[in-house]
């Protein structure tokens, strides 16, 4: 079973408490609940929910996974798998934020920053 390094905090606002309980249906990957859906269930504009969902996984732990593969939205994380999916997807994300600052980097500080990262992803495949 997989392993939350830190305390899940409880929900303690009336937005938290609502999309825990919107959340809790929506149990591993398989039940994703689109973000478009999310946010109309929540009352709030998609860009806002998102926001929340980033908010509910970064302060308070809770094991929020996304996907953009079928069905694509949020589910709570139950499985190591969709922790590794999880993280895959992040990392992803973000090498293709770097790319795009790497244009604007006169320095050359990004590009080194993203050699690093891939290394660390290559190191991490083969440990596994």
């Amino acid at each position: 079973m997989m392993e939350i390094t830190k305390d899940v905090l409880e929900p303690d606002t009336v937005v938290e408490k609502k999309a825990w309980a919107i959340l809790k249906n929506h149990v591993g990957r398989d039940n994703a609940i689109s973000v478009p859906e999310f946010a109309k269930r929540m009352e709030l504009k998609e860009y806002v929910a998102r926001r929340l969902v980033k908010h509910l996984v970064e302060k308070h732990y809770w094991p929020i996974g996304s996907s953009t593969q079928p069905p694509p939205g949020y589910y709570i994380i139950t499985e190591d798998k969709e922790i590794l999916w999880t993280k895959a997807s992040l990392i992803h994300r973000a090498l293709s934020i770097l790319e795009r600052a790497r244009v604007y980097d006169k320095a050359g500080w990004v590009h080194e920053l993203m050699g690093q990262i891939r290394m660390k992803m290559e190191a991490d495949s083969h440990d596994k």
